[in-house]
């Protein structure tokens, strides 16, 4: 490897070998290409199944409380002192807010329910997503490069 590189992915090559270069085209392609992948994660028989092939694995959850203390919210509190004051995201909510006893206790709130398996709105995981190129080809420009959809990988960039 000569080092890294920074490559916008400018075009999209379909199965058949056609570069396309409009937005909308090159996210369908990817969509499509990456799609199963994503599906796949969300199969249902596929999460139970994998969650069985765990169980010989792990102990009853109640075990696991009996060994660790369950955080509290002067716990959270204490961690959320220590973060390093920074820009609000997209929700406007600073780490200094989480510092308090109403932000700990609702922290305190979120991690129960993740734990107790309560699934949170479908804003709650919003991301943007960028499709890295991997490796590198001959054809690589400068700063742009053009890849099958299966030749990229998916990044999430969550807030």
């Amino acid at each position: 490897k000569t080092g890294a590189r920074k490559l916008i992915l400018a075009a999209v090559y379909s199965e058949n070998g056609t570069a396309t270069t409009d937005d909308d085209s090159m996210i369908s392609a990817l969509r499509s290409s990456w799609r199963p992948s994503f599906q796949a994660l969300h199969d249902d028989a596929l999460q139970r199944a994998a969650i069985q092939s765990l169980r010989p694995f792990v102990q009853d959850a109640t075990d696991i409380w009996k060994l660790i203390q369950p955080p509290d919210s002067n716990m959270i509190k204490q961690v959320a002192m220590r973060c390093r004051p920074t820009r609000p995201g997209p929700d406007a909510i600073p780490y200094s807010a989480w510092a308090t006893d109403s932000g700990s206790y609702t922290l305190l709130l979120c991690f129960f329910a993740a734990t107790a398996g309560i699934h949170f709105s479908l804003g709650w995981n919003d991301s943007v997503t960028v499709f890295l190129p991997k490796g590198e080809d001959e054809s690589d420009q400068s700063e742009v490069c053009s890849r099958l959809p299966s030749s990229t990988r998916p990044l999430g960039l969550k807030n």
